[in-house]
C-alpha cells in the first residue's frame, strides 16, 4: 500500500527458508512445541526454498513511494 503522503508499507513479508515449513522448521516440530513437547533442538527443514521481498518505486525528486510490489519467489 502506498499511503496519502507517499509512504511505501508492506506486512508480513520476508520469509527466506524452506517452502514447507514453520519460520524455516519442520512443522511438526512446531505443532508439538505448540502442544507442550520439551524443547529440543529446532531441526531446519528441508526441500525447496522460497523468498519472499518487495519491490519499491519511488520518486526520485520527492522521496515519495509510487508503487510497492510484493514478490514470492519459488
Amino acid at each position: 500500500a502506498v499511503l496519502p503522503k507517499g509512504t511505501g508499507y508492506i506486512t508480513d513479508l520476508g520469509m527466506t527458508g524452506a517452502a514447507v515449513s514453520v519460520l524455516g522448521i519442520v512443522p511438526q516440530q512446531s505443532i508439538d512445541n505448540f502442544l507442550g513437547a520439551p524443547p529440543r533442538r529446532y531441526e531446519s527443514a528441508g526441500g525447496e526454498g522460497k523468498m519472499e521481498c518487495a519491490v519499491f518505486t519511488l520518486d526520485s525528486e520527492t522521496g515519495r513511494c509510487l508503487n510497492v510490489e510484493a514478490l514470492r519467489i519459488q
